[in-house]
């Protein structure tokens, strides 16, 4: 789980992430450091999702990949600075069979 005011800029930090891997994806010689990013990407969903306030281990995955990879660099710094006043959305009920 992600504190409340930093749910939105968590998603905003992941969606950031994911655009630059797209940008990676269309350079052929890039593919290995899309592969790396995307590595160190994956984890961000399950911290979000989990049920115990995980703020501070999100922020640090995404720390380290501001750090490690250059054309990431802000996406940290927004995420410390930003704040949401709206609360985490609550999760979808799950669908009844018919």
């Amino acid at each position: 789980m992600i504190r409340p005011e930093k749910y939105l800029p968590a998603l905003t930090a992941l969606q950031q992430i994911l655009v630059r891997a797209r940008y990676l994806a269309r350079e052929q010689e890039q593919l290995d450091k899309l592969v790396d990013l995307l590595d160190a990407a994956e984890y961000l969903p399950g911290l979000i999702a989990d049920a115990a306030d995980r703020t501070e281990d999100f922020a640090g995955w995404v720390r380290e990949i501001s750090e490690r990879y250059p054309y990431c660099r802000n996406i940290y710094l927004e995420f410390s600075n930003q704040s949401s006043p709206q609360a985490r959305p609550e999760p979808a009920h799950e669908l009844q069979a018919a």
